[in-house]
């Protein structure tokens, strides 16, 4: 077994992905340098520790036990020689997706285990935004579908703002027709017992409530993106009522 161990801390020690190795209790006997910084424990602290305690969601923790007792008498079972992917908790209580496999280490009668595990929130960030931008054309190919059907204005309107909503996930939306007389008209919004829409004064000209948000996108003819509309200065005129909503 030290032998063992040996070869694994050679072949781990510059290893990009985290190795651990456990004993037939499940007690960490080896914690790799990739180890320590994936999951911020230091190896002294974690070693001869039950390893499902340490990284494991409470969710995942009945499951291990039960399907470690079956890896440690037959060197077989749902992770060995099929990588899954699982979460883990680092030591500052973040959640971390990561891909792990695990390979048997047979001692006498009963096996140990040796896990190596890379990190994949990167690859799993990448999959969430194609598929937020997947959706987000699927939204927009239907809505398309709809708006195709009539050419009445308030009609389109005011399917355009219930889609941003039920498909966009917005919390509310509003459709303003720009008058001469420097005003903004509201067309349609959603949903429609938010009155908000309907309490408020808004210009597009020069004047104070021209120089909001909705304003200046339309004196600049450019989608304007506020990420504060509470702490905009700008936006004063109707931060009280807003904060009613």
């Amino acid at each position: 077994v030290l032998r063992e161990q040996r070869k694994l801390a050679a072949i781990a020690q510059n290893a990009l992905d985290a190795i651990i190795m456990i004993d037939e209790e499940g007690r960490v006997i080896y914690w790799s340098p990739s180890a320590e910084r994936m999951f911020e424990y230091p190896a002294e602290e974690v070693m001869g520790k039950e390893v499902h305690r340490i990284l494991m969601p409470a969710g995942y923790r009945d499951k291990f036990e039960s399907g470690f007792e079956h890896f440690k008498k037959t060197g077989t079972g749902a992770v060995v020689g099929s990588p899954l992917e699982l979460e883990a908790i680092t030591k500052s209580g973040r959640t971390v997706p990561i891909g792990i496999a695990v390979a048997p280490v047979r001692v006498g009668d009963e096996f140990q285990a040796v896990a190596t595990i890379r990190d994949i929130s990167e690859r799993k960030a990448r999959e969430q935004r194609i598929e937020h931008q997947a959706c987000m054309f699927r939204n927009l190919y239907r809505m398309a579908g709809k708006l195709g059907k009539t050419l009445e204005v308030s009609t389109i309107a005011r399917d355009v703002v219930r889609s941003c909503v039920e498909d966009f996930g917005v919390t509310l939306a509003w459709i303003g027709h720009v008058e001469r007389n420097g005003s903004v008209r509201n067309l349609a919004h959603f949903p429609e017992e938010m009155s908000y829409p309907d309490e408020i004064a808004v210009r597009w000209d020069e004047t104070d409530q021209g120089k909001g948000p909705t304003g200046r996108a339309i004196r600049e003819g450019a989608p304007l993106v506020c990420q504060d509309l509470l702490s905009d200065p700008m936006f004063q005129p109707w931060k009280d009522t807003a904060m009613e909503f």
